[in-house]
Parts: structure tokens; sequence; C-alpha cells
């Protein structure tokens, strides 16, 4: 496999472990880690001596600094799982590959063309155009996601770093080799006794988490950072789809666009839907009317483009 297709495995993967995180709101993110890592400690272990290579690694200052970021990035990315919607919480991650590649051409000298870091800010652009901004997520929060963020961009240069010394499997190892130390004094603080089902959903955790560590690590280990970043924003379009899908998320409305309405009640214009699809005719007009919006006007409700349905009608005329 070449190094974008281990990077959009590691985000499909990454993806189905975030949706087991959020149907366990009320568990604690320091026990989910802590089984989350005891599973991957365990298999990796299996693997490594079966391989009968040494779990402890060359570099093992850099792999302690591995473990230690990773486990600050995930205490994070959970914490936010749980308190704010999926699409939210990944867009704030993904600020990962722009903080990655700055890391990676300051620290690692790592020369990439500058359209390179183009396409990385104009994705992430892409992300917020897409997303929006959550203006209910609030900044305590906010601010714990970058610092998440930053947190695994400084994992992914450690394993750049570690590219031609380690392992995969001793890489992923020292992850909780670090994360159950630092999560075990929580975890028994705040205990939550989890109930059956909730136990096969921490279990797959573990399972997920290794299959995406193992295609993440391998991809860093392959590829200049710069080059494949890019492959991270998959997980946003698996976050939306999923969000929708399974957890009723709905795509915020951008800030401008009720600011433009505000303005229509103002002067007392007339809000006209132009060639809008049907869906975003539907979304829009509820907001236009709750905001103050004194006229909508349907255009060519009929029209190919547009194509609002007799029942769509009436229940925008109602």
């Amino acid at each position: 496999m070449t190094a974008p297709l281990y990077l959009l495995s590691a985000t499909f993967f990454f993806t189905a472990l975030n949706i087991c995180v959020k149907y366990l709101p009320h568990i604690p993110a320091s026990e989910l880690i802590f089984f989350r890592g005891l599973i991957s400690l365990v298999i990796c272990y299996i693997a490594l001596k079966r391989m009968k290579i040494s779990v402890w690694g060359n570099q093992k200052k850099l792999l302690i600094y591995r473990g230690f970021f990773g486990t600050i990035s995930l205490l994070a990315l959970f914490y936010g799982l749980q308190r704010m919607p999926i699409a939210m919480a990944m867009t704030l991650s993904n600020l990962a590959p722009l903080f990655t590649v700055m890391l990676a051409h300051f620290l690692l000298k790592e020369r990439s063309h500058w359209l390179h870091g183009f396409c990385l800010f104009g994705a992430f652009l892409g992300v917020i155009l897409v997303k929006g901004v959550d203006i209910s997520v609030p900044w305590s929060l906010a601010l714990i996601g970058i610092a998440g963020a930053f947190s695994a961009a400084c994992a992914y240069t450690c394993i750049r770093l570690l590219k031609d010394t380690d392992h995969a499997f001793v890489i992923i190892f020292y992850f909780p080799l670090m994360s159950l130390p630092m999560t075990f004094v929580p975890m028994i603080k705040y205990w939550v006794t989890p109930t059956f089902k909730e136990a096969l959903l921490i279990l797959l955790i573990g399972f997920l988490t290794q299959w995406a560590q193992f295609f993440m690590t391998k991809a860093y280990q392959l590829e200049k950072a710069a080059k494949i970043m890019i492959y991270n924003y998959a997980a946003i379009v698996w976050a939306l789809i999923v969000g929708w899908l399974l957890f009723d998320e709905q795509l915020q409305p951008e800030p401008g666009l009720k600011l433009v309405l505000k303005s229509i009640v103002e002067t007392g214009a007339t809000l006209a839907t132009g060639h809008l699809a049907a869906a975003e005719i539907m979304a829009l007009v509820p907001l236009a009317l709750e905001i103050g919006v004194p006229r909508v006007l349907l255009t060519h409700p009929h029209y190919p483009s547009v194509e609002l349905s007799n029942d769509q009608l009436i229940q925008l005329t109602r």
C-alpha cells in the first residue's frame, strides 16, 4: 500500500472509533483511553514478541515523547467528542495537518513545495465553509480542541523522526505505555461502571485504535508530512456523514447568513430563493421567517435545479 492509502484507511478507522466514543458520553475520557491503551498494549506486545523485536525500541526518548503527545491529543479529542457535535470536534482536530507541516518544516527541515501548504490551508478553509463554525461551542472547548490538534502534530512529527529506527508496532506500543499511567489516577477518581454493551464498545475502541494507529504510523514512515497530510481531511467527510445519519447533527448556518437576513429585515427587502436546491430552501426559509424577514419569494419552484415538491410548497406557505 502507498502512504496516501494507509492514511485514508487510518481516517476510516479513526472515524469508526470516534463513533464508539460518541455513544459513550457519560464514560470519562480517561477511562476510555485507559482501556483502549490496555488493549493496544497487549496486542503490540504479543505482535512484537512473535516478530522477535524488542518492545523497548531504539530511540526511547523520542518514543516517550510520541506517547506523551499522543495521549494529550487523545484526551482532548475524546473530551471534545463527548461535548460537541462530532463534525465540529473533527474540524478542530483537523488543524493537526497544518501544525504538522509547520513542525516538519522547522524541526525536520522537510522542504515542501509552497503548493502543498496552499492546498492544506485551502482544504481546511473548505472544511470551515462546509461545516461552518458552530457558535454554540464555547471557546474553552474550542481551545481544548486546538491544543489537542497541536499535540497530535507533535506526535506525528515524532513518528517522522522515528521512521528509520523503530518498527511501527514499537512506536504504537509506547502510546499506551504512556497513556496508562497518565490516565490511571483520573480514571479511578471519576470511575463509571460500564454496562455489558458499553464494555463491548470499549473493547471495540481498543481494536479499532490498533488498526488506525498502525495505518497512520505506516503512512508517516513512508512519506513526508506535507505530501500526505491533506488526506487527513477525508475524516471530516466521514464525520459529517456519520453526524447526520447517526446523531441527527445538522449543519449550522454560516454566521454571515444571519447577518444578511437581518439586513433584509432592517431594510424591509424581499428574500428571493433564486436557484437554490430544494433542501437548501427548506432550511433557509424557516430561518428567514424566524429572524423576521417580511417577504420570501420562492423563485420558479419547479425549475429542474430547484424541484420543490407540492408537499414542500404547502409546508413553506403555511
